[in-house]
């Protein structure tokens, strides 16, 4: 635990923390150069291991930490520190949806065929993906192409622009973040309509609302 600790707070994972620990995701802080929740949880966890000349980590022998007067209190203080550590260092790589899978399967039951539909993801940078469900392979450059495509087909009005984002990429995208985007111009709008006595009505391609989330993420 100390040595995955230390690479947490090393920032050597390549992950970002579930809790955005050290100026990442959404804002535009720069990075810490250390993540403070992990440093604090190791250098809690130090009182219970000895490191060794050989910078070998080995914890602490029983029979001595009984000694202290406190230990009746030992084990749910211990059991606390490692559930806080394994907190901070559970940090999944990123991911991104790339749709549902479509191979046709067929049922062992009743012989119809029906389309496996799991959600395809990958790592942003990745290649290709497997269905975590049938198996199939998918090129992630041909999948991108296409969805880029599909997005900018049709350009929605608000709501249905983030509900197609999410729909086809998994990206949950609240009215309020939403307005916040189009108020700063991350997000293009294009539109629809406007004359004497009408209201102007903007329309969004949900690949530009796509873009404006990984770009704020990165």
């Amino acid at each position: 635990m100390m040595d995955e600790l230390f690479i947490t707070m090393a920032r050597l994972d390549a992950t970002a923390p579930r809790n955005r620990e050290g100026g990442e995701g959404m804002t535009t802080e720069p990075a810490m150069p250390v993540r403070v929740g992990a440093l604090e949880v190791r250098s809690a966890l130090r009182l219970w291991v000895e490191i060794k000349t050989n910078g070998e980590i080995v914890a602490l022998d029983a029979s001595k930490l009984a000694k202290d007067k406190f230990a009746g209190k030992f084990l749910p203080m211990l059991q606390g520190l490692l559930a806080k550590a394994e907190r901070a260092i559970d940090n999944p790589m990123e991911k991104h949806v790339y749709g549902n899978c479509l191979t046709m399967l067929t049922d062992g039951a009743t012989g119809e065929e029906y389309e496996c539909g799991e959600q395809l993801q990958a790592a942003p940078d990745a290649d290709s993906t497997e269905c975590p469900n049938c198996g199939a392979w998918y090129d992630l450059d041909q999948l991108r192409a296409e969805r880029t495509a599909y997005f900018r087909k049709t350009p929605l009005p608000p709501r249905e622009a983030r509900e197609e984002l999410e729909t086809q990429s998994g990206v949950k995208l609240n009215k309020k973040t939403f307005e916040n985007w189009v108020d700063r111009r991350h997000v293009r709008y294009v539109l629809e309509r406007i004359g004497f006595g009408e209201k102007e009505r903007r329309l969004y391609f949900p690949i530009d609302l796509l873009a404006a989330h990984q770009k704020i993420r990165e």
